[in-house]
């Protein structure tokens, strides 16, 4: 589980599955894909925030998409 910096008290955390695997995952770069609102985007959001923790900030992430209107999704 993840301490939200934002909402003390709170912990968030992966679902089971590629989610968990993901943030087990020690890799620099990581390619993640997959089916349609299958949570891709909120498993890197936590993996981006749990290294922020771990390393204290220094870290950068970017999300690609194919297209734009995929961001409405």
């Amino acid at each position: 589980m993840i301490q939200s910096e934002l909402e003390p008290g709170l912990e968030i955390g992966p679902q089971p599955g590629p989610q968990t695997i993901l943030l087990a995952c020690t890799a620099e770069e990581i390619f993640f894909g997959g089916a349609l609102a299958a949570g891709k985007s909120f498993g890197l959001g936590l993996n981006l925030e749990s290294r922020h923790q771990k390393y204290g900030g220094k870290i950068s992430g970017i999300v690609f998409r194919q297209s734009v209107p995929e961001l409405d999704d």
